[in-house]
């Protein structure tokens, strides 16, 4: 995630530089926004001590259509949004020597640098937007629908063996289960100028057949509009 970041970061001031030229204010149309968030998780198991930032990213490339010449419009596009869950608490898993995975408890005993699972996804997003651009910047109103197919998670882990020998360890955990391919909700975004405010509502659990089958986050944070 920190690569995605500081490549948006690039294209934002590349952005910036090109804008600074531009004298004449055109017809926003928002067609490529980042947004950091943090997710809130709903229904965690109250033993699951979670992070306190469960930081996220997304980058969305939108084509919008205008309404005649009203200032409504419709947007579709593609979508890349990276959830993660922090805790020093629990390790997501394999559950002994079964096929499940879950989130399993790590001995108090253990000093946990990092431990957290991330769940990466391509999606399609549909907006209905309305905007005012008579102000001197552009106020706007967004709506929509995002659905996205997981294209790959893992869980990390950093501290102390988990055996509980005296040594430092490192890795990532590849090919979760119990973790659904599709997942989708509800946006919502509103903001006067590039910087923005959304929000992500779930309508489906993220993961399937374990403890945490009903664990959902609501993203909350801010968006960057670039053009």
């Amino acid at each position: 995630m920190k690569k995605l970041i500081v490549f948006a970061l690039l294209i934002v001031m590349g952005v910036s530089s090109f804008a600074t030229s531009i004298k004449t204010r055109m017809r926003p149309q928002d067609k490529f926004i980042i947004e950091t968030f943090t997710d809130i998780w709903q229904n965690k198991p109250a033993e699951i001590k979670s992070g306190s930032l469960d930081r996220g990213v997304s980058i969305s490339w939108f084509y919008d259509y205008p309404i005649a010449k009203s200032n409504f419009s419709v947007a579709a596009g593609l979508n890349y949004t990276s959830h993660n869950f922090y805790t020093k608490s629990h390790i997501y898993t394999r559950v002994g020597t079964t096929d499940v995975f879950d989130f399993v408890a790590i001995d108090d005993g253990i000093k946990v640098k990092k431990s957290k699972i991330s769940l990466n996804y391509i999606g399609i997003p549909i907006e209905a937007r309305f905007f005012v651009r008579s102000l001197p910047k552009t106020l706007r109103i967004h709506a929509g629908f995002k659905a996205g197919y997981l294209v790959s998670g893992y869980s990390k882990y950093s501290g102390k063996d988990l055996a509980g020998n005296n040594y430092d360890v490192k890795f990532r955990e590849y090919s979760l289960g119990n973790v659904d391919d599709v997942f989708y909700g509800i946006t919502a975004r509103i903001g006067y100028g590039r910087i923005n405010v959304f929000g992500f509502y779930p309508l489906k659990s993220v993961f399937s057949g374990n403890s945490v089958e009903e664990m959902t986050p609501i993203s909350l944070g801010l968006t960057l509009i670039l053009f």
